[in-house]
């Protein structure tokens, strides 16, 4: 009897201690004991889409109980004596910063925690809407309580900000059908890539690819949907079609390759062996 009241007890005790946090709109809730701020600064991230950045080296343990509390309020409640500022960007996801001493120093970026595998996540008060030729997009923001925080002229796609999320459940169901829409749909959660780790020891070949102009029968375009793509060299940059980012400017680190150029090259490689470098 002992020994099942001691199993009991400790069964007890680690689901008392298992910290949770739920980030829904601008209301936050949150249950969380001695979590390091690495891991909280991850769910974060996960939960919100935001960029994260942190002060290299800051350290903290956020315990903390609270429910339906706003973003700013939350934040405040869950770093203790850390500094923060969110800071709105253009045509991309809002910017948060930890530091110490001050913001300029928040350069460690910190990459979305996975949650379990399940149904796509999407942002709750956001939908991107594609306009048909001729409609005015302001107008119809307008008439279902939206802004255009985010737009691609060129494909007559806006994204669309609402209040909260039953506003725009009701506006989803305005624009479905709608004469003037050709298309609407939630604005869904993509977790970055994973770092990219470099091959010690690689000593792979150059590509040698010849470019030839294409036939009548037009040619083959592979869409690749990934980080920025720096530049591959003057022979394969004849390859690329001019990017279109959707986060606004990208800042990429010169000294690695992105996980866009790595995809890119693969992708070439594998257009080597298929025609033998010539296309």
């Amino acid at each position: 009897m002992a020994a099942l009241l001691l199993a009991v007890s400790t069964l007890s005790l680690a689901a008392s201690t298992t910290n949770s946090l739920a980030w829904k709109n601008d209301r936050v809730s949150a249950d969380v004991r001695d979590e390091e701020l690495i891991s909280l600064l991850e769910k974060i991230a996960r939960q919100t889409g935001w960029q994260v950045f942190v002060e290299p080296g800051a350290d903290h343990k956020a315990s903390a109980k609270f429910k339906d509390y706003s973003s700013g309020d939350a934040l405040r409640a869950l770093l203790g004596d850390l500094n923060f500022s969110l800071v709105p960007q253009t045509n991309s996801s809002q910017c948060l910063f930890v530091f110490h001493t001050s913001m300029a120093n928040a350069t460690q970026r910190i990459a979305a925690k996975r949650g379990k595998p399940g149904a796509p996540r999407h942002v709750g008060n956001q939908l991107i809407v594609r306009f048909k030729s001729g409609a005015e997009a302001e107008k119809w923001a307008q008439l279902v309580g939206a802004k255009i925080i985010g737009r691609i002229t060129n494909l007559n796609a806006y994204l669309l900000e609402f209040p909260d999320e039953d506003a725009m459940e009701n506006a989803r169901d305005q624009l479905t059908g709608n004469a003037n829409v050709a298309d609407v749909d939630y604005n869904y959660f993509v977790d970055p890539p994973e770092d990219v780790k470099g091959l010690q020891g690689s000593d792979a070949a150059p590509i040698k690819l010849q470019l030839k102009t294409p036939t009548d029968s037009g040619r083959i375009v592979v869409g690749l949907v990934d980080t920025a793509v720096q530049s591959l060299g003057p022979d394969l940059d004849k390859f690329l079609l001019k990017q279109i980012s959707i986060t606004g400017n990208s800042v990429v680190d010169p000294s690695q390759p992105s996980h866009g150029t790595s995809m890119a090259e693969t992708i070439l490689r594998s257009l080597e062996a298929a025609t033998h470098g010539s296309t």
